[in-house]
């Protein structure tokens, strides 16, 4: 089945996060995340009618070796809306208590960092006034 552009009321999705450590379901590098998403956001915004909706559920990831993070998330969003012609309506946190308590080094063994038990959840449409039905 071929969508038609313009077709489309909501893309709700959970792409394969941006890891340091490559996962059997083929996640890409955080440092390499943006581009290889840029041609997802180019699909969606086609897509995706006027007052349409794209929701991504995305979470975090640490730089390696160091109890920092990594920025991709947040360059994805900005990739979104500058590249892409996205526009954020609303931004969301899924708080997962049950999420392990990783990078173990910087929060189990040293605690010097807290657990990370949330995910970003990004509302962005096509227009600024994209609406969800209630």
């Amino acid at each position: 089945m071929v969508l038609e552009p313009q077709s489309v009321d909501l893309i709700m999705t959970s792409p394969p996060f941006g890891l340091v450590r490559k996962k059997d379901y083929g996640n890409r590098d955080a440092d390499k995340y943006v581009k290889w998403f840029k041609a997802f956001g180019d699909l969606f915004q086609k897509l995706l009618k006027p007052q349409g909706s794209l929701v991504i559920d995305i979470g975090g990831a640490w730089i390696p070796g160091q109890p920092t993070r990594s920025l991709y998330h947040y360059e994805l969003l900005i990739m979104l809306c500058r590249e892409c012609g996205f526009h954020l309506a609303q931004d969301f946190f899924w708080w997962n208590p049950a999420k392990l308590p990783t990078p173990a080094e910087w929060v189990n063994i040293r605690r010097i960092r807290v657990k990370d038990a949330i995910n970003c959840v990004w509302w962005l449409s096509p227009t600024p006034r994209g609406r969800m039905a209630a």
